[in-house]
């Protein structure tokens, strides 16, 4: 099988629409993993030929069971291997040989299981490539595609009901968790179109999937269940294509805790990133993650529904209850949703329409008069709806079953708008839903489900109406002098050494002064005469800093001395030297640097760390003490541009504060944002070289005066490949960074401390 994506999507184009499947392993035994797909299949009646393999003659569901796939009166264009591990190999080459094109392996014992697991899915990896075959799994719960009721699989989610067919595609690399949902979504008559369990992914990955389904014209949104991404450029591709092709993508990411990342490693074999690697590159590619089952199927089905997604997030809530209505306010905004601020004009209008006590602001309460009586519940709606400050409307109707004629028609008339509308019906009943989704109404059962769902389309709506996600990884983006950084980062590029490890602070500063970022004049000295000799060139109050190998929190050992007058230099050398000689013995010391004091200003934080499997993350926040105190920090993949970078500040707890106030002035918060862009890039400009980068404390001065790097940590891979020899068009202008007045550093940098 070939690598491109084209490729891999037209593979699983080819299983999804199989005519013939075989079984490999069938049973006519109903406790065996082996009966359950030629039972599926034949009862819920695929529309191709069904063909039992078994090593024991007989019948398997009213089938007549053949002893191998070459018995067989035709090459199956699909095979379901449901044996034991060991012999999935001999069946995948047998069927390779036949010209078979796409298997799924059912069966477990793989890479879940640790090293040897490990080495028996490499070699049916290699053998399912070796003939150009698609293969799902191993580890796999099986495929659902319900357009030709193809139901190659085992999950306990197709025991009780019928297949409900709709335009919802699930992915999931838990299969008993996968499961779950599928049952979940069929619970609540959210049709599944196509119900894929990825397994262990030895050939085809996720991302492959979300393309393949994203091709579908019948499929209008993907939800899934993730536990780590494998192949970071596929995922991308993948989600990419789907958000190009207009289908939503929801995903549930486990793993956020260092406890479930461990599960997760041991469940799937998925390697479990950093969670804010994960954050960013959601954002990025344009998906919503969600944090639950529960959350999943909620967006699926609004998804699902809504004919009109939002392009803002501005809502507005008319309610039956007023205590629903501040219930949802309260909802609203922790999900991050404004609250519309209605026109005059429909305020005017409401007051004719309400009684005069009620409120005519958002949220709307229609008082207990329209409890008993509805008169006049479509023009309220109508107007609402129809208001252009409206982005999505929810309506909270309470027992609204007791009146559903009412409801129906109200919200009917207010459909005619393009506002997306969702209802809050607690109790309704499963043909409430089908007759409000006839409207592309979606009804949910509580306040709490309600604004789940409106937190995702909304998500999905302002990324829609947004640039293209992952633009911000194509170079040149938001450049306003790419001559001028590209210089600078070939000049930052070339001072990187050889060797790896911590780089020492002063080799660390004069790489960043050569990049154009201001930092304190100063020099490393070798013995207290010189120290003294350079504390008096620099003529003022200095700081001394211990340079030691591999030593990075140096105020931990007594390494670092502010405000040191020039008539202590020479003592204060050496009570660094000799303190951290007995608090961190066996270092070989450097020398102390001696450099100029700058005073003023706020401390910030730029740092550059593995986001693994999506590349390296950028972080900016607030540093110095608050860093470790406060954790007030933005993450992004990099590179970033300077006008990302402006976004990552502002969305920090502490943007308003940068931002000034009537009792304090506005900081250079340009300044920073261009500082972030052109140090994510020289990070991904190093290739690899660059492993982790800290500059804390950053001490950034009032508005249009620039920032100043008091204290830098770079560990560098010096066996990484060599550099790009020509930088492009680079996506950050850094204007030229004079140093600023700002506060004495309050402590060493902290490399663990931006992961």
């Amino acid at each position: 099988m070939t690598s491109g994506l084209g490729e891999r999507r037209e593979g699983i184009h080819r299983m999804l629409g199989a005519e013939s499947v075989a079984v490999v392993g069938a049973s006519d035994d109903e406790d065996k993993v082996g009966y359950r797909p030629v039972y599926f299949l034949t009862r819920f009646g695929y529309k191709g030929r069904v063909y039992p393999v078994s090593r024991r003659p007989g019948q398997c569901c009213g089938l007549t069971s053949y002893p191998s796939l070459s018995a067989l009166p035709e090459v199956p264009e699909l095979v379901v291997i449901v044996v034991g591990a060991r012999h999935v190999p001999e069946v995948l080459t047998e069927a390779g040989k036949l010209g078979v094109a796409s298997a799924i392996v059912l069966s477990s014992g793989f890479a879940e299981l640790g090293a040897d697991g490990r080495k028996l899915q490499n070699e049916v990896a290699d053998i399912a490539k070796s003939f150009g075959m698609v293969l799902c799994g191993p580890n796999s719960v099986g495929i659902v595609h319900s357009p030709t009721a193809l139901t190659a699989t085992f999950t306990e989610a197709l025991t009780r009901g019928e297949l409900l067919s709709g335009a919802v595609g699930i992915v999931s690399q838990s299969g008993a968790y996968g499961t779950v949902i599928l049952a979940e979504a069929r619970h609540r008559d959210v049709g599944i179109r196509t119900y894929i369990s990825s397994g262990n992914e030895a050939v085809v990955g996720f991302g492959d999937y979300l393309a393949a389904l994203s091709d579908d014209p019948g499929l209008r949104v993907v939800g899934g269940y993730v536990e780590g991404i494998q192949d970071a450029a596929r995922f991308r591709e993948g989600a990419l294509h789907a958000r190009r092709q207009g289908k939503p993508v929801v995903l549930v990411k486990a793993g956020r805790s260092s406890r479930g990342m461990v599960a997760a490693a041991s469940h799937t074999a998925a390697v479990a990133g950093h969670d804010e690697a994960y954050e960013a590159a959601f954002r990025r590619y344009g998906v919503v993650r969600v944090g639950d089952d529960e959350e999943l199927i909620d967006a699926l089905e609004a998804f699902d529904v809504l004919e009109h997604l939002p392009s803002g997030d501005r809502v507005a809530v008319v309610s039956m209850s007023g205590g629903a209505g501040v219930l949802l306010c309260d909802l609203l905004d922790s999900a991050g949703l404004r609250m519309a601020e209605f026109s005059p004009a429909l305020r005017a209008r409401l007051r004719d329409l309400l009684p005069e006590f009620a409120s005519v602001r958002n949220p709307v309460d229609l008082t207990g008069q329209f409890v008993s009586d509805t008169t006049g519940l479509s023009d309220v709606l109508v107007a609402v709806a129809g208001d252009p400050a409206v982005d999505l409307l929810i309506v909270y109707a309470g027992l609204g079953w007791m009146k559903e004629d009412q409801w129906f028609g109200a919200v009917e008339s207010a459909a005619a708008f393009d506002c997306p509308i969702v209802v809050v019906c607690p109790l309704t009943t499963g043909e409430t839903r089908r007759r409000f989704r006839s409207l592309r109404v979606p009804v949910f059962p509580s306040a709490a489900a309600a604004v789940r769902a409106a937190r995702a389309v909304v998500s999905w709506g302002i990324s829609r109406s947004s640039d293209e996600p992952g633009s911000s990884d194509e170079p040149g983006r938001g450049a306003a002098r790419p001559d001028l950084a590209a210089a600078r980062i070939r000049s930052g590029i070339a001072s990187l050494p050889r060797t790896s490890g911590l780089m020492g602070e002063t080799e660390a500063k004069e790489l960043l002064g050569r990049m154009g970022l201001a930092v304190p004049r100063g020099s490393l000295a070798a013995t207290r005469e010189e120290a003294s000799r350079l504390a008096a060139e620099l003529g003022s109050i200095v700081v001394l800093k211990l340079e030691a190998q591999g030593l990075v929190h140096k105020t931990d050992v007594g390494g670092v001395a502010v405000g040191v007058p020039l008539d202590a230099v020479a003592d204060t050398f050496d009570r660094i030297i000799s303190e951290v000689a007995a608090r961190a013995p066996g270092r070989a010391i450097a020398g102390v640097r001696v450099e100029e004091m700058i005073s003023g200003g706020i401390e910030c934080v730029i740092g550059a760390a593995p986001g693994d499997p999506f590349g390296m993350l950028i972080g900016v926040g607030m540093g110095g003490t608050s860093l470790e105190h406060l954790a007030d920090l933005a993450f992004e993949l990099a590179p970033v541009s300077a006008a990302r970078a402006l976004e990552m500040i502002s969305s920090l707890r502490s943007a308003p504060l940068l931002k000034g106030s009537r009792s304090s002035v506005p900081f250079d918060i340009e300044a920073l944002a261009e500082a972030v862009a052109l140090v994510s890039s020289f990070v991904v400009e190093s290739r690899g070289r660059v492993k982790e980068l800290d500059l804390n404390p950053v001490l950034l001065a009032p508005q249009g005066q620039g920032l100043v790097v008091l204290d830098a940590a770079l560990i560098i891979d010096g066996s990484g490949p060599e550099p790009r020899a020509v930088v492009g068009d680079l996506q950050v202008a850094s204007p030229d960074l004079e140093a600023a007045g700002s506060a004495p550093p309050r402590g060493a940098s902290s490399l663990g401390a931006i992961t």
